[in-house]
């Protein structure tokens, strides 16, 4: 969310919870951000010349704390928001409960590559992250414990998180718990990534779409459309495509509509008919055109993942019929029951927030909605899953992936596998979101933004030792350390 709309959100759920306002700006004044510059990374170019991209890493919260958040890479006004990205991320992470091995809480960070994604091939950002690593380790910031990125916007592969980690055990052999330096590493024998990882975070936007659906509870096909064409809005389409199979509870999702930076794909006549079918996603399309980190390499796309996506369903559904728009703000003004934005932020803006005929939106990427539309929404009725909520398992897994190899050196604990890790997710997921649920009654509202931030701001009091309301701090307060789960 922006920040200002979370730092709003905060500040009125912790009045609520009966919170001294000067307290409350005492909590978010410990939030600030502390950014560390990485520097010229030196990236071996595939012609053998060397080419030197700019990083920072920003973290919230105090020293002494882990800092968890994941990477991104944009040559688009890089460095703006870089002091509000990791204050968003801590907060998502203490709405969660999250915690280290010895229970103590995670905070947020952020790193931020100031380059073109599409400029750098595959071996090269391998190489930048090896850089990233070296550098992160002169600084002191490397390490379990310390600094722990992920993979992100234009970074989610792990051979570039294998690439850091690597690097970075190369630099200190003596740490046992280099694996655990970044996540989002493969899933072998040497790196001990976890197979489900690339997938939870869909996975958990997928189980917020359930609960919205749950809470609109007024029909048995749900049409959605989707924002956004990457890892997060694939994986979520895909298991919510399969959810009338997986889990043969009378609801059955339709994908009415995608967009991405080329446009929109829109199901024709799907209203009209609730026994239609809508587009179906297969694991295949996921993994070559949403979650494929070198789309842009394959020619026949040249680079336009909606004209890969109409492909695919002429090839798989060549009776469906649909129409192409080169807008991919059009997705905004389709009738559909649940919205998934998943890519970029501020869509739904005081410009576009009139388009919107959405009843329930769940928001998959971070930052979709500013404090105007926000408000807005609500006032109309929307029903609205904030991005604290909807897209958090991916953090989660990411914790769990760096716990558990920590105990694996220390203690011999196996790895979780694909399935193992399924289900955690999906605990978490639906706890997380009853979670926001209890909360936004005890409350008595009906802006979940409002309910996830006093979790936010509840586990960041309970941090300082500050005197919450006993069935407050029954929700706000996670029982289980995630070693355990």
């Amino acid at each position: 969310m922006a920040l200002e709309t979370l730092v709003r959100a905060q500040m009125e759920a912790g009045l609520d919870m009966g919170l001294p306002r000067n307290t409350i700006e005492d909590i978010l004044a410990d939030q600030q951000v502390t950014v560390h510059n990485l520097g010229s990374i030196p990236v071996a170019m595939d012609e053998g010349t060397v080419r030197y991209v700019e990083a920072k890493r920003g973290h919230s919260g105090p020293e002494g704390t882990l800092k968890k958040g994941g990477s991104r890479i944009t040559d688009s006004n890089p460095w703006g928001n870089l002091e509000e990205l990791p204050v968003e991320m801590g907060a998502k992470n203490a709405q969660m409960g999250l915690v280290d091995i010895d229970g103590n809480p995670v905070d947020g960070g952020k790193l931020v590559i100031a380059a073109n994604p599409h400029s750098l091939s595959h071996t090269e950002k391998q190489s930048l992250f090896g850089g990233i690593a070296l550098s992160m380790h002169r600084l002191g910031i490397a390490g379990y414990g310390n600094s722990v990125p992920a993979g992100d916007m234009g970074t989610n592969h792990p051979d570039y998180m294998d690439a850091f980690a690597w690097t970075y055990h190369q630099a200190n052999p003596e740490d046992p718990n280099w694996r655990a330096s970044i996540t989002g590493t493969s899933a072998n024998e040497l790196f001990q990534g976890l197979e489900f990882r690339t997938k939870s975070t869909g996975y958990g936007v997928y189980r917020a779409i359930n609960f919205a659906a749950e809470k609109l509870g007024d029909k048995e096909v749900y049409d959605l459309s989707i924002g956004g064409a990457g890892n997060v809005g694939g994986w979520a389409a895909y298991f919510a495509d399969k959810h009338r199979e997986t889990e043969r509870d009378g609801k059955t999702f339709r994908i009415k509509c995608f967009s991405d930076q080329h446009g929109t794909i829109i199901v024709d006549g799907l209203s009209k008919d609730p026994h239609a079918e809508g587009i179906r996603i297969t694991e295949k399309m996921v993994e070559e055109i949403f979650d494929n980190a070198n789309f842009k390499d394959d020619a026949r796309w040249n680079n336009n993942k909606i004209a890969a996506i109409v492909a695919a369903v002429k090839e798989n559904q060549p009776d469906l019929k649909f129409t192409v728009t080169g807008d991919p703000n059009d997705l905004l003004a389709v009738p559909v029951d649940i919205a998934v934005p998943a890519a970029v932020p501020n869509v739904y803006n005081a410009r576009t927030v009139g388009y919107s005929r959405a009843r329930a939106i769940v928001e998959a990427g971070n930052g979709t909605t500013t404090a105007e539309a926000d408000i807005r929404l609500r006032g109309q009725g929307t029903l609205l899953v904030p991005d604290t909520a909807a897209n958090a398992l991916g953090v989660f897994t990411s914790m769990i992936a760096a716990n558990r190899q920590v105990l694996n050196a220390r203690d011999g604990m196996p790895m979780p596998d694909e399935a193992e890790t399924q289900h955690m997710v999906r605990t978490e997921a639906d706890w997380q979101l009853d979670r926001m649920a209890r909360m936004a009654e005890l409350l008595d509202t009906d802006d979940n933004r409002k309910a996830c931030s006093g979790l936010s701001i509840g586990n960041l009091a309970l941090r300082r030792g500050e005197n919450i309301d006993h069935e407050l701090r029954q929700i706000i307060k996670r029982e289980a350390a995630l070693q355990a789960v």
